[in-house]
């Protein structure tokens, strides 16, 4: 789920790995598995061409139809993993939990300090453990670290557009930034850094089917200390699958494997607000209103771009569900809805064409700031 992006630039990555010692043990990179046995393997190779690797691989398989072919996959891993100082675990659910409680599992699972959340489809980048180490290693009182992320298709090596907040290292607190910024920071999953005993701690079931438990996470550690941020690219997130939410009682009836429809969407974003309105109540800090007017204005685009290619008649149905969540009191989301209804699928070439603008602008204002860095 990479809606939630920023600015975006094409630019050619560095991603030649650094030398270093081979293993940072107190490190869990943890997968939530369903089905995609040709991503995993992608995954696995992006993992073993890191400079240095996690202490500790997690995988809990969540009972999908391509069971069997997984657990093939991490026993052929393991050994090699095992030469270069990693623990490949593969553990196989009982019943089918769903996203949320899956990745409840996996922080109760995992054995390091440190537990980095990572899609099936996802891959790392070369150098992301030593930023990581280096990054928690200067703020070791954070319990979430954010990232800047690229976009690939098929293969890692091909991505080059960059999405990220900021071009600097650095945290985001209540103090110098609006709420609305945790969908920003960490409404994509892939990548996110987490304090495991502190997520432990925090553990609760009350927003199984919502697909945005890390949400939870992340706004507990907003309104208590602040979220990280790490400014190189540490993970590739996949576009173009098709989502496979769906199959756990917890998310039946909203989610159907293979697509997002409207009232899918309303339902996520449903639950954005509960949990957020939860987290306020429980720590006295303001967070609700800045993150509602951040789904009614920036993030109305991107819902609205991802419906715009299935028709008008589900731009109607968007517009409809997000009326009765109150998210169109804005006249962006209007003027989306208005030009994807009287535009059908032909208004995707608008959005495609204000990304492309939005990648040259960031690629501007880079290529400034390195001129200007050199000078």
């Amino acid at each position: 789920m990479s809606d939630f992006g920023c600015c975006s630039d094409s630019i050619v990555l560095n991603s030649e790995a650094e030398s270093a010692e081979s293993v940072w043990d107190d490190l869990t990179v943890a997968v939530p598995l369903y089905s995609r046995p040709r991503e995993l393997q992608q995954l696995l190779a992006s993992i073993m061409d890191m400079s240095m690797l996690p202490g500790e691989l997690l995988f809990c398989e969540d009972r999908s139809p391509d069971r069997q072919l997984l657990a093939s996959i991490a026993a052929d891993w393991k050994p090699r993993l095992a030469k270069r100082g990693c623990d490949l675990v593969y553990v196989e659910n009982a019943e089918n939990l769903g996203y949320d409680a899956n990745v409840r599992n996996l922080f109760e699972r995992a054995t390091r300090r440190w537990v980095m959340l990572l899609g099936n489809d996802d891959a790392m980048m070369p150098n992301a453990v030593i930023s990581m180490q280096r990054f928690v290693a200067t703020h070791p009182s954070l319990h979430i670290v954010s990232r800047t992320f690229v976009r690939f298709a098929l293969d890692l090596a091909d991505a080059s557009v960059v999405t990220r907040l900021a071009d600097h290292d650095r945290v985001f607190t209540s103090a110098n930034s609006e709420p609305g910024i945790i969908l920003r920071l960490c409404g994509f999953f892939g990548g996110l850094l987490v304090d495991r005993s502190w997520a432990v701690r925090l553990s609760t079931d009350r927003y199984d089917g919502t697909l945005f438990y890390q949400i939870y996470l992340s706004a507990h550690a907003f309104a208590t200390g602040g979220i990280g941020y790490i400014a190189a690219p540490t993970v590739g997130s996949r576009a173009g699958n098709a989502p496979l939410f769906g199959a756990s009682a917890a998310e039946k009836g909203d989610h159907k494997p293979g697509s997002y429809s409207p009232k899918a969407r309303a339902s996520m974003w449903k639950g954005i607000m509960r949990i957020v309105a939860d987290v306020e109540l429980e720590t006295s800090v303001p967070i609700l209103r800045s993150v509602r007017r951040e789904l009614t204005v920036r993030q109305s685009f991107h819902v609205f771009e991802m419906v715009a290619r299935q028709g008008r008649g589900s731009t109607v149905a968007l517009t409809a569900e997000l009326r009765r969540l109150g998210l169109m009191g804005h006249p962006l989301p209007w003027a989306l809805a208005a030009f994807g209804t009287a535009f059908g699928r032909r208004s995707a070439i608008f959005f495609d064409g204000v990304r492309w603008a939005q990648r040259q602008w960031w690629a501007r204002r880079m290529g400034a700031r390195r001129q200007h860095m050199e000078n």
